[in-house]
């Protein structure tokens, strides 16, 4: 939670430095897979992925996944003793989800042949009560409707406590329907709790964190370790945006996500939060790229915090599309955050979905050994340059129209790394491409980032800058436990000397 304040005009967009090929259409199958019958002619498949623009320079080694089951040069068929599936012929063969022999993707079943996931479309950071205005849950319900927002996490805080928190009951308010949620969890703002950073409590049973929430504990470390003793819980930290790059020696400002690092570095972080994209503020996605970097993950998500950051829902307000399985509930949201399934969009009706080599957002891939994977990007809203990310780094950038559109690309991947994708407008959370088995470690200089910071964050508490009070020592142990942790995996990134 924070007072209010007008958010910064939006970007324009990522530039491209390079030219661009030309437009391609991309279909679902790769010429290496052959096609089928020893005297058919040669025929492309049914689903086109309609015009996706490639930038050549940004691809480096990725390829378009063309859409011919021919030869390289054209001519017969390859012979096939057991023919592969075919998707677009109707019949639903093999790993295929589904076929319905069309190429539309607006449908029930994609051109890939797989079925598109259930999104619930969320804000997991609105208030009831303070800053700009107080709402009656009833009044909340219809900005969030409003918003075309299915689930809204309406959360007390410590203004507002005593009205709002007879709103909390750990289940759904009774305005909820089949169509939409309004639940009432806990953001820890204002409460000595909140010196480390507003945390997020999702799916709780009690509010109570303390005998006395106002003034004790003076830390967030034990809050979450309270919390995540409730089975439900989802732990989130507030505000990414607010994060200081660099530290300073007396840090001002509010809501500052100081103990972001610990609860992740300790595996008590659930998911990041923003309020503001990170085109407007891009310190957000530097320490989620470093967090992911180091090997840990951690969703992302977008929410409003209204009506305190935001007085009003804007153009390019944050929000949380997450995947779910099943009608929708908040058992089943609560699921997907946990399991990583989430998308950061911005504009109302934006999508941007990413699997590879079939397997969705928050899955893990496991490769034997190097190889080439295919990334899938279902898309809908206006049209969009979409970057596809490997280890936070553009390997490919496709641009697609407006409406629903399905484009693929072919990516190296060598090492265990993590694949995410961006535009102006979404960010995703990432698939895991683990090679080997082994972790992703994808950079030491990220590890040694959070791992400096970290210590900075502990020296702020050990000279009282950061006063933590009663709470200090508990927090001292946790910082050099996360520091211990940062250490061993900077070893393993390949770090040599940490400056």
């Amino acid at each position: 939670m924070r007072r209010r304040e007008r958010s910064r005009p939006a970007g324009r967009g990522v530039a491209t430095t390079s030219e661009c090929t030309g437009w391609m259409n991309a279909q679902h199958s790769s010429p290496e897979r052959g096609v089928r019958r020893r005297a058919a002619p040669c025929r492309r498949r049914f689903a086109f992925w309609p015009v996706a623009r490639v930038c050549g320079s940004v691809l480096a080694a990725a390829s378009v996944v063309l859409a011919t089951a021919c030869s390289a040069g054209g001519g017969s068929p390859v012979a096939s003793a057991t023919p592969p599936p075919l998707c677009g012929n109707g019949i639903a063969e093999g790993p295929e989800e589904c076929d319905d022999g069309n190429s539309s993707n607006a449908d029930a079943c994609l051109a890939t042949c797989q079925r598109p996931v259930t999104w619930v479309t969320s804000d997991v950071h609105v208030h009831s009560s303070g800053c700009a205005q107080d709402a009656s849950p009833a009044r909340l319900a219809e900005q969030l409707r409003a918003q075309q927002i299915q689930l809204g996490a309406a959360l007390v805080w410590g203004e507002g406590y005593a009205n709002d928190a007879a709103f909390f009951t750990g289940r759904d308010h009774p305005l909820s329907t089949p169509a939409f949620i309004l639940h009432y969890d806990l953001e820890v703002s204002h409460f000595q709790a909140a010196r480390g950073g507003h945390l997020l409590l999702l799916g709780l049973d009690s509010i109570a964190f303390s005998s006395d929430v106002f003034h004790t504990p003076n830390s967030g470390i034990p809050v979450v370790e309270w919390a995540r003793r409730q089975p439900r819980a989802v732990v989130g930290m507030a505000h990414a945006q607010f994060w200081p790059d660099e530290i300073q020696n007396r840090p001002g400002g509010c809501c500052t996500p100081w103990d972001t690092i610990v609860h992740a570095v300790r595996g008590r972080l659930d998911f990041l939060s923003m309020e503001r994209m990170p085109e407007e503020e891009p310190v957000t996605f530097r320490l989620w790229k470093a967090l992911e970097n180091a090997g840990f993950r951690v969703a992302i998500t977008g929410g409003s915090d209204w009506s305190c950051i935001a007085d009003r829902f804007h153009e390019r307000t944050p929000r949380t599309d997450v995947i779910v399985e099943g009608p929708l509930t908040y058992e089943s949201w609560l699921a997907g955050i946990k399991a990583g399934r989430t998308v950061a969009p911005a504009l109302v009706g934006t999508r941007l979905n990413l699997r590879v080599d079939g397997h969705r957002i928050g899955d893990e891939l496991q490769l034997a050994a190097a190889q080439d994977v295919t990334v899938t990007l279902e898309t809908a809203g206006v049209a969009a340059d979409v970057e596809v990310l490997v280890n936070g780094e553009p390997r490919a950038r496709v641009s697609v129209p407006e409406g629903p559109q399905l484009a693929q690309v072919r990516l190296p991947v060598s090492r265990s790394s993590w694949i995410a994708a961006r535009s102006h407008n979404a960010l995703t959370s990432p698939v895991y491409v683990l090679v080997g088995g082994a972790p992703v470690r994808a950079s030491a200089d990220d590890t040694c980032y959070l791992w400096r910071s970290l210590e900075k964050v502990e020296e702020l508490v050990t000279t009282r800058i950061l006063n933590l009070y009663e709470s200090e020592p508990v927090a001292l142990a946790a910082y050099r436990e996360a520091a211990s942790e940062l250490q061993r995996r900077f070893v393993e990134s390949g770090g040599g000397v940490c400056r």
